[in-house]
């Protein structure tokens, strides 16, 4: 249940700053700003966290140049191509395209060089999963076509570089703290500067108490918490699940923002969060060989 515990915060910590980030963005801030915030404020933590403990750091098992390709792929990269994509495709392709790709990499990668399975219930429930997906995100057939090919084409690359980080963290076994620490402060180092250059700090006019929220959401929650919960649960879960989770974010989204504002899904919304749902129940039927298969873990 470990497995499952960590997943449940690792979706909720990507749901909740993402429903900020979105209100900040309707707010009227760049979503540079966001992006700013994710990765400066955890190194407010990290770099006193790394002075002190530098002993434990060096010594690490993990080498540095993997935790900065983690850093790379995961941190900034990815950031860039899925907020790009925006600026030629709507919304909904980037909530569609992007997670799907995710699945396929994460899970492809996972069955070449883990020796992963994946179970007809699974891949049932996968494509059921994905079927609500695209009712809850309102993707409509008619909105794909060349007009948004170059922004299609960024969620997949997006896709395909958070799938393979999954499957990274995974393969190589980082250990929490290190990747942690590690992921934090390269990701910092490598989009800090670009970002303050680009923006120029224009959050940093907003109120004292918003800015407070958004450093927390983004900062802590998204650039700390997430981390270590991603990392945690894939200590138990097999890849091609984790790999599933971003599915499952705009459904925790679409909770949070009817607990706060009293938003109510519209008739297609709920119906896509029913069958994610079904998708989920399809894939239970194998999740306790999933969670078996975790006990016998490969070293690298």
């Amino acid at each position: 249940m470990r497995g499952v515990f960590f997943s449940i915060i690792t979706v909720l910590s990507w749901a909740a700053f993402n429903v900020a980030a979105k209100h900040a963005v309707d707010a009227g801030y760049a979503p540079v700003d966001m992006m700013f915030l994710r990765y400066a404020v955890p190194a407010l933590f990290l770099v006193p966290f790394v002075a002190l403990r530098w002993k434990v750091m060096a010594t690490s098992d993990v080498s540095w140049s993997k935790l900065a390709l983690l850093s790379l792929i995961g941190g900034p990269l990815f950031g860039l191509m899925a907020v790009s994509g925006y600026t030629y495709a709507p919304l909904s392709h980037g909530l569609m395209f992007a997670p799907v790709t995710v699945f396929l990499t994460g899970t492809a990668l996972a069955v070449i060089f883990l020796g992963e399975t994946v179970t007809r219930s699974k891949m049932a429930g996968s494509m059921v999963l994905f079927l609500g997906l695209a009712l809850l995100v309102g993707l409509k057939p008619d909105s794909l076509g060349l007009a948004s090919l170059r922004g299609d084409a960024m969620f997949i690359a997006a896709g395909m570089l958070w799938g393979t980080y999954t499957f990274l963290m995974r393969f190589w076994q980082i250990p929490i703290l290190q990747g942690t620490v590690g992921v934090g402060l390269f990701s910092a180092l490598l989009s800090i500067p670009v970002l303050f250059i680009f923006d120029g700090g224009g959050i940093f006019a907003a109120p004292v108490e918003y800015l407070g929220v958004q450093a927390l959401l983004q900062g802590v929650v998204g650039g700390l918490v997430s981390i270590i919960a991603l990392m945690a649960a894939l200590r138990y879960v097999s890849v091609s699940f984790a790999a599933l989770l971003p599915a499952m974010t705009p459904v925790a989204a679409a909770l949070i923002v009817l607990s706060l504002w009293g938003t109510v899904p519209n008739a297609s919304e709920i119906s896509g969060i029913s069958v994610i749902v079904l998708g989920f129940f399809f894939i239970g039927f194998g999740f306790p060989k999933i969670l078996a298969q975790q006990k016998v873990v490969n070293k690298h």
